[in-house]
């Protein structure tokens, strides 16, 4: 995993950015196009978030410092 401290936040910084960004791609695809599709899309970006999470369990493991306080 990443060692560098700085490095690791920046990169929390950046998938907690990418997480915001498909959150609100959800609520406009919802909006905008039929169940079947908002549905299709949703199983998507579950899946990406969650291999996102993947990713930042062992991160905050190696930087606990990094893990935001709702995630206890």
């Amino acid at each position: 995993m990443i060692k560098d401290p700085k490095i690791a936040e920046e990169v929390k910084d950046l998938m907690f950015k990418i997480t915001n960004e498909l959150n609100e791609s959800l609520f406009k695809v919802r909006d905008c196009c039929p169940q079947d599709e908002f549905n299709a899309y949703r199983r998507v970006v579950g899946h990406i978030m969650s291999e996102m999470f993947d990713f930042l369990a062992p991160l905050f493991h190696e930087h606990p410092e990094l893990k935001p306080k709702e995630w206890d």
